[in-house]
């Protein structure tokens, strides 16, 4: 043992860690999961999954303080290791990224449906979650919906830092070509299929929106006008929370503000999955 984050009162023997793999596509999946000693696979625990799949980043699994919170409660951790990262090596990203970026989205729903399909969780009880580049998996999989990526699973709660046109506002656009293509190429016919900022008239899930108003790289109006334009054709909360101080990369990022923040997106992913017996809360059924 090297180093050890200190957690008062934290009993890792509490705690259950599994590595399952999911299947898609015929793509086996790598999954990482936690959940509390005891958990039983009866198909009634809510989930809470987490992908990433951009930039050839691996999603390794680390010990977060805020956690087992959520574990105390009966729910499941997941990490979806989808396609555009790199935890099975370079081809991994490559078939991930430019033309081939909707395989991260079919991944991270796939992963889903196999872990409802195994017992792992409540198939109306799944929230997720993505920050950064990943607020690109969370647009495309809630626009898609039901509609085109799959038709009866849709996320319960979504929380997305982030920029949500996949076209033309990131500042860094022609750093991003390798990544997303050039919008001014044929590359763009496949970008705005999946660009978060592509709404249509359909079922939305309940959403948690978080920007920053100092944010550099990602301006505070670009999921304002997400939000203005989504809210229009759902009546599902949608909660938008911009925060003053937060600056991509700086001190700004206070450590307790930190926790703040991800206690206001837990309370409100908690009400909207809802206890199990309480079908009032539940966010949507499955179809």
């Amino acid at each position: 043992m090297l180093k050890r984050t200190p957690s008062p009162n934290y009993d890792p023997s509490n705690y259950v860690t599994e590595r399952v793999w999911a299947t898609g596509d015929g793509t086996r999946i790598p999954v990482s999961l936690v959940y509390r000693n005891g958990f039983k696979r009866g198909g009634t625990a809510a989930m809470l999954q987490y992908g990433y799949g951009s930039r050839r980043s691996s999603s390794d699994p680390y010990w977060s303080p805020t956690v087992p919170s959520l574990l105390d409660r009966g729910m499941v951790y997941a990490i979806a290791h989808i396609r555009g990262g790199q935890e099975m090596g370079r081809a991994w990203y490559d078939q991930g990224h430019l033309l081939n970026k909707k395989n991260s989205f079919t991944d991270f729903v796939d992963v889903t449906r196999f872990l409802v399909a195994n017992g792992y969780a409540a198939k109306d009880r799944v929230a997720a979650m993505g920050r950064a580049r990943s607020r690109l998996l969370m647009g495309a999989v809630a626009n898609a919906g039901a509609a085109r990526l799959s038709r009866d699973r849709q996320p319960g709660a979504v929380r997305r830092r982030g920029d949500d046109d996949a076209r033309s506002d990131d500042p860094l656009t022609t750093n991003e070509y390798d990544e997303w293509g050039n919008p001014g190429s044929r590359n763009i016919a496949t970008t705005c299929v999946y660009s978060p900022d592509n709404l249509s008239a359909q079922d939305y899930p309940a959403m948690f929106v978080g920007t920053g108003l100092w944010d550099s790289q990602v301006q505070y109006f670009e999921p304002a006008k997400y939000v203005a334009e989504a809210s229009r054709s759902q009546d599902r909360p949608i909660r938008c929370c911009s925060e003053r101080s937060w600056k991509r990369g700086t001190a700004s990022r206070r450590r307790f503000r930190r926790f703040k923040s991800i206690a206001e997106y837990y309370a409100f992913m908690l009400d909207q999955l809802g206890d199990k017996n309480d079908h009032r809360h539940w966010p949507f059924a499955w179809r």
